[in-house]
């Protein structure tokens, strides 16, 4: 039996429609899904876009009433600057991303810290930071980290151990980058500078932002809250700490931002609960950063500060040492410095420095593991090929899967996406 051409072509529209049919099907699906967690439909008309790379930006003229404004702060190298130019042409042209920002080494306190810092002086901080003695008492949390700091064998490892290590001060150089632009946007636009979100990841992150709108939409963006892609939580009995696990990134509401950019003052009559609460933690002096606070400073800047102390590049000469993984800051500061609100949860009424979220209530337990904990990790599992259209956040994904997926998920919502 013959098939002329147009019964092909007619055949081949159909298979495509199919597809795009099953994509929305997968993708409702999931909407269903975080529906029935509370989430809400949302259809979001697009907002004054741009984005940005390597100090250019992109605009469009297109203009929009109502959905979330997100902004992306990607963490990547200029060593395979391809990614971070994917993830901004690809997800992040959906219509609720205003900025893309791309960090790299350009953004460091130090941008040539892996050219004049190598391997064997990796190894040396290693040692350092596990011989560190922290003997104040409210130090516990350092104490805790010294063992888990990274070990030598796990850098032996990585591709490039002094180069992770020199990236592990970058994201909070990012973040005070991103905060300089929000204030001098205060100055013009103050009812605009902020975005609902401000999205922090590895250059090779995927996020679905349509699912991601539609599930954040439903909390109040006034609400300081900082949600990890895939939190961590280490065992209570030994401290109580949670951090966002790797890849699957740190996002921070309008209401946290405002708490990571507001002035903090410890003398005069300019206190205020915050600062107050802020006050108690610089006096403590958990992680040695108390004498770098001066007053009028914000918790953004008192990061910022403690990431450039002591560089890597004069580790011979430190005395406290940066000793701690990009995650670890996330966690410290937005845990200890309330950057978030308390975490809901009736187990943690208590502690005070239970602020941290997962997304979708996603996490990882570093203790020991039962059953139970493996219903739990939800998007922790979304690695490598563990990832498909109808998941929220991905880790370890290359140029090419970021552009298959979100190729699949413009196929379901081809207004969301804006094209270049």
């Amino acid at each position: 039996m013959k098939i002329n051409k147009k019964e092909k072509a007619k055949t081949k529209v159909k298979v495509t429609h199919l597809m795009a049919l099953l994509v929305s099907i997968t993708l409702l699906y999931m909407f269903c899904v975080l529906q029935s967690q509370g989430a809400a439909p949302h259809v979001p008309v697009i907002k004054s876009t741009q984005a940005q790379l390597t100090g250019k930006v992109r605009s469009s003229a297109k203009q929009n009433s109502n959905g979330l404004v997100v902004d992306i702060m990607s963490i990547g190298s200029k060593t395979r600057i391809n990614y971070q130019e994917v993830q901004r042409d690809t997800f992040a042209s959906h219509n609720s991303v205003r900025f893309f920002f791309n960090i790299t080494e350009n953004d460091d306190a130090d941008p040539t810290c892996a050219d004049n810092f190598g391997p064997d002086d990796a190894y040396a901080v290693s040692k350092f930071c596990h011989r560190r003695k922290w003997e104040e008492p409210q130090q516990f949390l350092m104490r805790y980290l010294r063992n888990p700091y990274a070990r030598t064998r796990w850098l032996k490892n990585k591709p490039s151990p002094h180069g992770w290590m020199c990236a592990q001060v970058r994201p909070s150089h990012g973040l005070a980058k991103v905060v300089e632009k929000y204030r001098a946007m205060e100055k013009t636009h103050s009812d605009k500078a902020l975005p609902d979100y401000l999205v922090i990841a590895d250059d090779d992150t995927y996020v679905n932002l349509e699912l991601f709108e539609q599930y954040m939409s439903t909390f109040d963006v006034t609400i300081p809250r900082g949600v990890a892609g895939c939190m961590v939580r280490s065992p209570m009995r030994e401290v109580n700490f949670t951090i966002p696990f790797g890849g699957f990134g740190m996002v921070f509401s309008k209401g946290a931002i405002m708490n990571y950019m507001r002035p903090v003052y410890c003398s005069g009559n300019k206190m205020d609960d915050f600062s107050e609460s802020a006050c108690r933690r610089v006096a403590d002096n958990q992680i040695g950063e108390s004498h770098l606070f001066q007053d009028g400073m914000s918790i953004s800047d008192l990061q910022r500060a403690y990431a450039t102390w002591q560089p890597y590049a004069k580790y011979k000469e430190w005395t406290t040492g940066f000793c701690l993984h990009s995650d670890w800051m996330w966690g410290f500061f937005s845990n200890f410095y309330n950057i978030s609100k308390h975490n809901d949860g009736e187990f943690y009424r208590d502690v005070p420095h239970a602020r941290m979220d997962g997304y979708n209530q996603s996490e990882l337990y570093a203790g020991r593991n039962e059953p139970y904990h493996a219903g739990l990790r939800r998007i922790c599992n979304n690695e490598k090929a563990n990832c498909d259209a109808s998941s929220p956040i991905c880790h370890y994904q290359t140029p090419e899967d970021m552009t298959r997926l979100t190729s699949e998920v413009q196929k379901a919502f081809p207004n969301k996406y804006r094209t270049r």
